[in-house]
């Protein structure tokens, strides 16, 4: 199965940026046996004032040809973020198997069009 992998640490001046714990973390699970994971692109999130960034606000994003369930990675990853993450920040993670949904873009659009 295809997993779409998304994760954001929301680092710091001071922390490892979201890059380097994504590799990090695609690193572990390849150690682990959980499969073959893409190169990461990283994707551009909603920049607003209201919104702290350190300096680009991205997530980044790959994908996992895996046997392991999702709810597996979801299990990992969420407690990777916890290890990782900078103190006092908000990290986010979403996992998505093939085929996508993507009805969640209209309300992209929506939000950020209201701002």
């Amino acid at each position: 199965m295809r997993l779409f992998i998304c994760m954001d640490d929301t680092d710091n001046l001071e922390s490892k940026d979201t890059g380097w714990l994504v590799e990090d973390a695609c690193r572990e699970m390849t150690a682990m046996g959980w499969g073959r994971y893409s190169q990461i692109s990283r994707h551009q999130l909603f920049v607003h004032p209201d919104i702290p960034y350190t300096s680009h606000n991205s997530a980044m994003v790959f994908t996992a040809d895996t046997d392991v369930p999702g709810e597996k990675y979801v299990e990992l990853l969420s407690a990777y973020l916890q290890r990782h993450s900078a103190p006092g920040s908000d990290p986010g993670l979403c996992v998505a198997h093939e085929p996508l949904n993507v009805s969640g873009a209209g309300f992209t659009w929506a939000a950020t069009a209201r701002s």
